[in-house]
């Protein structure tokens, strides 16, 4: 659901989104597949 999420904003270039998705990206505690994907949406956002 989150990698969903996640490609919807990259989608919308939600520029708003980019401090959540660099906050997952550095969260330990977020599934692999999540952190590389807000580090990819972060890197087509920026």
């Amino acid at each position: 659901m989150q990698i969903t999420l996640i490609d919807a904003l990259v989608t919308l270039r939600e520029k708003r989104a980019v401090p959540q998705l660099e906050e997952l990206a550095r969260q330990p505690e977020v599934l692999p597949a999540v952190r590389q994907q807000a580090e990819s949406g972060l890197g087509q956002l920026i």
